[in-house]
């Protein structure tokens, strides 16, 4: 890789911050420590960035709720997402390598849609997921089936999706589980960077955060036990990929 991968996170626990850097970004992403530059924006002490030293972004998911009141939102919260929307807007600008995971409401804000917890939020869970027309003939899906199980756990959804959007996957929870703005900047709400171990150990961290009952969450992951999430991990992945070939 000639190039490092920009890695945002927004995770204020150590733990859980660790874990989905280790554990979730550099294993399932096959990623080696120096091909990364890892930033958590939660802390508030945001370097200069220069994105043409990046060859993508990937952006994590984090216990913010984008819709939530600004007078419910943490001071973290506020700072990161300041910084985080900069970003986002030149990265939409120049139309770059982009991958945001769960936490997409910021983006799809910035785009022109809507986020709320109206509608389509989703108890953590194993669901279908289904490819749209689009999403079967896009290069972020490829060696992926038309129809594949995947990890999802948000308490806010998209609503609508803003101007040069398209859905690449939905679910009969959620129509807006995959999608893709421009040309290479993708908003995955599902989790290609978990398995039902790694659910688990997310879980208990954050199992008093409303995702769950914190006495469900035994119940929630034993149900999850033999069930196979690769194909959504080949998101993850896949964009790795695209990272790689970049001059």
């Amino acid at each position: 890789m000639k190039k490092k991968i920009l890695v945002l996170q927004f995770r204020p626990e150590d733990l859980a911050s660790d874990n989905e850097f280790e554990e979730a970004i550099l294993k399932f992403g096959n990623l080696k420590n120096d091909e990364v530059h890892r930033i958590r924006l939660e802390r508030g002490n945001m370097p200069e960035i220069n994105l043409d030293d990046y060859c993508g972004v990937i952006a994590c998911g984090g216990p913010h709720n984008v819709s939530d009141p600004i007078e419910k939102q943490s001071e973290s919260q506020i700072k990161s997402e300041k910084k985080y929307s900069e970003i986002i807007k030149k990265v939409i600008e120049e139309d770059m390598l982009f991958l945001s995971i769960c936490y997409i409401g910021v983006l799809n804000k910035i785009c022109g849609g809507n986020v709320s917890k109206e509608k389509y939020s989703e108890d953590p869970s194993v669901v279908e997921i289904a490819l749209t027309e689009e999403g079967k003939n896009d290069k972020i899906t490829k060696g992926i089936p038309d129809e594949f199980r995947a990890i999802v756990a948000h308490k806010e959804a998209c609503q609508n999706v803003g101007e040069n959007t398209v859905i690449l996957a939905k679910s009969e929870t959620c129509p807006f589980e995959l999608m893709r703005t421009k040309n290479n900047i993708y908003a995955c709400q599902f989790h290609p960077d978990l398995d039902v171990a790694g659910l688990e150990f997310r879980l208990n961290i954050y199992k008093n955060y409303g995702y769950c009952s914190p006495d469900e969450v035994d119940e929630i992951v034993g149900g999850m036990k033999g069930e196979n999430v690769s194909n959504a991990l080949k998101i993850l992945t896949n964009f790795i990929e695209f990272c790689r070939e970049i001059e």
